[in-house]
């Protein structure tokens, strides 16, 4: 019905609606519902977007300091302690300044140092007998300002000083020797002229020593012939009278005199058979009239041994200058070459017994298995080190067997073996056995072995003293002469590593030979240098920083020293 009147399904659904409840029925046009009008809605600010709390975990331990950070703030520590301790400077202006064991000049030397060494030292301190004060100084000794030192709160220089020792080196100086006699040292450098002077006087002296040797190898006069007297009855006496005191003095002056002023030469051969005139050299020198003049510090003989410290010229001419400080021809004198054998340190597989070759074109051996005959496998060089592993005989002959499988004669090496320690020695401490037998030389620490070396120890007539003995000073370097001794003088300066342990006898550096593993020494126990530095540096008492020698004393022993046949 409602399709049928034009009216849309929704029009006519609500007419019936109205009639069924009795309603007049109107109807009204059906319109869409308007919508309510937006409402503004205040802008929300957006909450930024928060990141997820972070995981907590457990702090993690502090680092320790390392090794080396540890080294380093225990040397830094110990570098502000020293300028703590020792806030001035010095140097040593003597050629040798003592070091005192108290601030008191009868105190014990204890050491000294030479000159242009550089140290440090402490302030003043109380003490006696200095009129500058005492200062301390590293190594528990005590220096007098003015006394040799001069010290103050800036860094000190005395000009002139020789290069300081070299101690890190086999040797601590350079040195030349003689390769001639007669070869002046001079106090400084010398002109042209004195060297002529010094040249003459030499040539006079010479003289004079040869006429005195041709004397003195003279057969004796003979006896005086006898006389029989007129009457043939006596015979003169064949003892002589004694003339009186003046009477030889009188003789003396007769026989030596030259002749006198104005006389000539033919007045001289009436007087005196030429053959029997003294040489005129002969008599001066007799007389005192020959001296050495005094700008010539020494009048030095073939194989003298100086230590140099730079070359310098004077109108064109070389001269060495010496730590010293004195002078001598560069043209006179030969750089010495020192020798380059080097012991062994004990340890790995260097094991005792160890031996050195100390015969030069050794041969070397190798057992042939299938035969056991030994066969030539080549020389060794004099002062090659082997383990010897062991001893075999052959034919009456005895051999060593090394660790690396060669045979060697046994009287071709000189051998080190364990040697038991003296009962004065503690079970720690540090000592050294010297076999002359074998000229070897071990150091120990207790029972352990740890270095060993070829030595040359005294020949026949220069005994090297048997014994136990304790190291009584060091020295960096000491000399060592005998000026009166002939054809046998001789002068060493700046023996090296000078290790003194009975009287004039110490162990030393020997530069001038290569002869180590045969006796050769005056009674010395020589090393080469670069043994001589490593017991030097090893043994006790130790050297402190800047002093050139030191002496052992109660609160500082020196290493002990068994020297055996």
């Amino acid at each position: 019905m409602c399709e049928q009147g034009g009216m849309s399904l929704r029009g006519c659904v609500f007419a019936c609606l109205v009639v069924a409840c009795g309603e007049p029925l109107v109807v009204q046009p059906l319109t869409e519902p308007t919508p309510p009008p937006p409402t503004e809605v205040a802008p929300v600010a957006a909450s930024p977007r928060s990141e997820p709390a972070p995981v907590q975990r457990a702090p993690e331990p502090p680092r320790g300091p390392t090794e080396e950070e540890i080294a380093e703030a225990r040397a830094e520590a110990a570098r502000e302690a020293f300028e703590a301790a020792f806030p001035n400077h010095g140097v040593s202006f003597h050629f040798l300044a003592r070091v005192r064991a108290r601030p008191h000049h009868e105190a014990a030397v204890v050491g000294y140092m030479r000159r242009g060494a550089n140290f440090r030292a402490s302030e003043r301190v109380p003490g006696v007998g200095c009129a500058r004060g005492w200062f301390e100084v590293p190594g528990e000794g005590f220096v007098c300002r003015g006394e040799g030192f001069l010290i103050g709160a800036e860094p000190q220089v005395f000009e002139p000083s020789p290069s300081p020792p070299a101690l890190e080196d086999p040797l601590p100086y350079r040195y030349v020797y003689t390769a001639r006699a007669d070869v002046a040292q001079y106090w400084r450098l010398p002109t042209v002229g004195e060297e002529s002077t010094a040249n003459d006087t030499f040539e006079s002296m010479r003289s004079a020593e040869a006429e005195r040797l041709r004397r003195l190898s003279a057969p004796p006069p003979p006896p005086p012939s006898v006389d029989a007297g007129d009457d043939g009855g006596e015979v003169a006496g064949d003892v002589e009278e004694t003339p009186e005191p003046d009477a030889i003095v009188e003789a003396e002056n007769e026989i030596e005199a030259p002749a006198p002023p104005g006389s000539s030469d033919a007045e001289v051969e009436d007087a005196v058979d030429e053959e029997q005139a003294p040489d005129p050299s002969l008599v001066a020198m007799a007389q005192g009239e020959i001296q050495i003049p005094d700008f010539v510090r020494l009048r030095m003989g073939r194989g003298f041994y100086m230590s140099v410290d730079a070359e310098e010229r004077d109108e064109r001419r070389p001269f060495w200058r010496t730590i010293r400080g004195a002078y001598v021809r560069a043209d006179q004198v030969s750089t010495n070459e020192p020798p380059t054998h080097r012991g062994v340190v004990v340890g790995g597989a260097w094991q005792l017994p160890i031996g050195f070759v100390y015969r030069g074109g050794t041969r070397r051996l190798r057992r042939v298995a299938a035969t056991e005959r030994f066969r030539n496998a080549g020389t060794l060089e004099r002062h090659t080190p082997v383990v010897a592993a062991e001893t075999l005989q052959r034919n009456g002959q005895d051999y060593i067997v090394t660790a690396d499988g060669f045979i060697v004669r046994r009287n071709a090496i000189r051998l080190a073996e364990q040697s038991e320690r003296p009962s004065e020695v503690g079970e720690d401490e540090r000592w050294i056995d010297v076999d002359l037998s074998e000229q070897i030389l071990v150091a120990y620490e207790g029972d352990r072995p740890v270095f060993v070396t070829t030595v040359s120890t005294g020949r026949d007539g220069h005994d090297t003293p048997l014994g136990l003995f304790q190291i009584k000073s060091k020295h960096v370097s000491t000399t060592m002469d005998d000026l009166d001794a002939g054809e046998e003088s001789y002068l060493i300066e700046d023996v090296p590593w000078t290790m003194y342990f009975e009287g004039n006898y110490a162990m030393h550096a020997a530069f001038w030979h290569s002869g180590f593993g045969r006796v050769r020494s005056h009674g010395c126990v020589n090393l080469a240098p670069a043994d001589a530095r490593w017991v030097f540096q090893w043994s006790l008492p130790m050297l402190p920083a800047s002093w050139h020698g030191v002496f052992s004393e109660r609160g500082r022993p020196g290493t002990w020293i068994r020297i055996r046949d």
